[in-house]
């Protein structure tokens, strides 16, 4: 390897690396650049990037790497993603699992990587209604439980079940929805190290056609108002306040004169003020130095602190 990590048991950890192209289902890259495994495109260099194609794969990487205590950090779709410039000792994981199926009348199981997409396209042809709100959010369905997703009134918390992870040690786990302690756009899965495997929701069984229309609907309207995907975003940037905080995040934005706002490679979107676009060559630096004078303007205008929805990760893979 033309790269090095620092890690528990030295050559030994190395040795154990060497394994992890010829593991099967799973395809390696090293060193490779983050920035090219989100929707934002913001992030350079890591040590290697690990695609990870099948659950069994999924699993024998991540235990190579959590018994050599190797800094590492997992993604799906990598929406709602930012990396640092520079990530020399961090293994990123991306995790490709693929797979949707009927357990029940009113329950599907979704491998964690497969993409929201995906699983709008098999809701309708299938009859299965209670997830349409997914409709046009970025990423993969691990990642939407993570984040607690959502949308027109609706998220994940309302529909998930349990989902089989890996915990920190490397073991297989089940994690019921009393553990996750969702929020609005968060819960205690952001703060935790297990990793969410296959996953079960409730739903129910509908018309095809009355799914595909309501589909249809949602993603029509993120269509006229969202920017299209051509931009490089990373979804809703900012959480929407509270009721009584005057206002969602787009708005107190734009009535703070920013929208359309350009700096440094950055552009706070004209069509939705929560979107910031990457129009080229911007880095995690640039971005915070932005997200900062957003919510400082904001602040200063209307009295409302933004938080971001947006995860950053560090050099050594901690989210924040």
């Amino acid at each position: 390897m033309s790269w090095r990590l620092r890690c528990r048991r030295g050559c030994e950890a190395m040795k154990s690396l060497d394994r992890l192209p010829d593991l099967p289902g799973i395809i390696c890259r090293q060193p490779d650049k983050s920035g090219h495994y989100t929707t934002l495109g913001i992030g350079g260099h890591v040590a290697m990037s690990v695609q990870a194609f099948t659950p069994s794969a999924l699993i024998a990487a991540l235990r190579i790497l959590k018994s050599e205590e190797i800094a590492h950090v997992v993604i799906g779709g990598g929406s709602n993603t930012v990396f640092p410039e520079q990530a020399p000792e961090l293994v990123l994981v991306v995790n490709r699992t693929r797979g949707i199926r009927r357990v029940a009348a009113d329950r599907i199981a979704v491998q964690s990587g497969e993409s929201t997409l995906n699983v709008m396209a098999w809701c309708a042809s299938s009859g299965v209604a209670g997830l349409e709100f997914l409709a046009g959010i970025p990423g993969s369905m691990g990642g939407a439980v993570v984040v607690n997703a959502g949308a027109f009134g609706r998220d994940m918390s309302a529909c998930f079940i349990q989902a089989q992870s890996l915990d920190s040690k490397g073991n297989e786990a089940s994690i019921q929805p009393a553990e996750c302690s969702f929020q609005y756009r968060d819960s205690a899965l952001k703060r935790g190290e297990s990793v969410l495997m296959e996953i079960t929701l409730a739903v129910e069984p509908s018309d095809p056609e009355v799914v595909r229309q309501r589909i249809r609907r949602n993603f029509e309207y993120r269509r006229k108002n969202h920017p299209g995907r051509g931009s490089r975003t990373a979804g809703c940037f900012f959480k929407n306040p509270g009721r009584d905080k005057a206002g969602s995040a787009g708005r107190l934005i734009d009535s703070a004169g920013l929208r359309g706002l350009r700096r440094s490679g950055l552009e706070i979107s004209s069509q939705h003020a929560n979107f910031i676009s990457n129009r080229g060559g911007a880095r995690m630096t640039d971005l915070q130095a932005f997200v900062q004078h957003i919510i400082t303007v904001v602040m200063q205008k209307h009295g409302v602190r933004l938080e971001r929805e947006v995860l950053f990760v560090t050099p050594d893979g901690k989210w924040y």
